[in-house]
């Protein structure tokens, strides 16, 4: 059967091996078809963004959206082990914008990043969206924007020597910077990165495929890595979102400015994952004194592990989809507690059991459990945060689900979570927990 050639103008055959389809646009952003394009019978594919993270700062820097942690080499993205809560001095909304600050030491600085690490989706191009000002760009120093950690990034880098600054498109594998190209000699000669410009990173990743640099939504530059690497261009292309200033002049403070922030997969969709639960055990359990709550389950995902011999990030989260709890001889309250590795460092302490096929951690016990004991500590110094709290009828099972439509009950790397039980004026309850929960492939 003959179909019409628009490069050609004439009907060909379509298993011609010389029949292909126009291609439209340009390469600057232009539709562009071609056979890979269409489906298996002809037909156009379409392609829609879908968002997998997105955030604005207009009246705060959420810790339950951020954390921060400091640059200790002058070099990023060589950053410390230590993480914190956003501190509102150096990582803070200002004029309802994002601001991070380096601070004046030479080779210190302070990086704003995403608790989650947004999973790439495979056989979907993946867009990087920010708009970012950079206030006097020529001071020494550097600011840096995009996806990464310590071991992998793709970012834009400016960086300033006292008279003039420079744009830099990079890239970093296993903490090797592999792509480090000076963008300036490409933008307009007017341009002025102390004014707001909007910078976006592109990649039809698979492990191996290019990687594009627009600013002002101008394609720039092009990572053309496509059929050169024997190895993949990023380790993890589950990369959180970050913000960085370093100060490299002592004396000299420098400071970076973002509107928002995007990350979407072209033709993506809800993100597929893995069921799994973990319980308090087989037997009930025995719960402490009335009205105060006993620690008998509790979940951690770490921020690291170990991956044939090296220490790497772990990237994988969970969604936590339902609640079911027991209690045979009393009324009692059903609780979740949540904080952060670095703030409940005696439960993060604990010596924690791994769930089969998975690095998601876990521990349960009783009212003299460790756990429990670890919990009561960082309690009493208000290291939790209560998330809910469920009444639980004696000899009666109760499910407690997130009925939010908008709003996942999600783990990211360094969370803990702890389920107690809370006699109502009673002592020792005997009492069961079980938690299901999705995990992210």
């Amino acid at each position: 059967m003959a179909q019409f050639n628009r490069r050609t103008n004439e009907y060909v055959d379509r298993n011609n091996d010389l029949f292909e389809v126009v291609l439209l646009g340009d390469e600057h952003g232009g539709i562009a078809t071609n056979r890979y394009a269409m489906d298996a019978w002809g037909r156009p594919k379409s392609i829609i963004d879908h968002a997998i993270f997105s955030a604005t700062w207009t009246f705060g820097v959420p810790n339950r959206v951020w954390e921060q942690t400091d640059v200790d080499s002058t070099a990023f993205p060589v950053i410390t082990s230590t993480y914190g809560p956003i501190d509102n001095v150096y990582v803070r909304s200002r004029e309802n914008m994002l601001s991070v600050m380096s601070g004046t030491s030479s080779g210190i600085g302070h990086i704003c990043k995403s608790k989650t690490f947004p999973r790439y989706q495979p056989n979907k191009g993946q867009l990087y969206s920010t708009a970012v000002t950079c206030p006097n760009p020529t001071l020494v120093g550097e600011r840096s924007f995009g996806l990464g950690t310590s071991k992998n990034a793709i970012s834009f880098v400016l960086e300033g020597d006292g008279e003039n600054w420079e744009l830099y498109a990079r890239r970093i594998r296993s903490g090797t910077v592999e792509t480090s190209e000076p963008l300036r000699q490409y933008l307009p000669d007017d341009f002025d990165p102390s004014k707001g410009h909007v910078y976006d990173i592109q990649f039809e990743w698979r492990g191996v495929g290019n990687v594009y640099f627009f600013v002002d939504l101008e394609l720039i530059y092009t990572d053309d890595i496509l059929g050169t690497l024997d190895y993949l261009s990023v380790q993890d292309p589950a990369m959180p979102v970050y913000f960085s200033s370093t100060c490299k002049e002592d004396g000299t403070e420098v400071e970076l400015l973002a509107g928002c922030v995007d990350v979407a997969s072209e033709g993506g969709g809800e993100p597929q994952t893995l069921f799994g639960s973990l319980s308090s055990g087989n037997d009930l359990l025995t719960l402490g004194a009335a009205d105060t709550p006993t620690a008998v389950l509790a979940v951690k995902v770490p921020r690291t592990f170990d991956y044939n011999g090296e220490e790497i990030y772990n990237s994988r989260g969970a969604i936590l989809d339902k609640l079911s709890a027991f209690c045979a001889s009393a009324d009692t309250i059903t609780s979740a507690w949540i904080s952060r590795d670095y703030s409940a460092t005696t439960v993060d302490a604990l010596t924690w059991s791994s769930l089969p096929d998975s690095h998601i951690l876990t521990a349960s016990g009783n009212s003299v459990a460790p756990l429990n004991t670890a919990f009561q500590t960082d309690f009493a110094a208000g290291k939790f945060t209560k998330v809910l709290g469920e009444f639980t009828a004696k000899d009666t099972k109760t499910e407690i689900v997130n009925t939010s439509k908008n709003s996942d009950f999600k783990l990211s790397p360094g969370d803990i979570v702890v389920i107690t039980g809370t006699g109502i004026q009673s002592t020792g309850q005997l009492y069961a927990a079980t938690l299901y929960y999705s995990e992210e492939l």
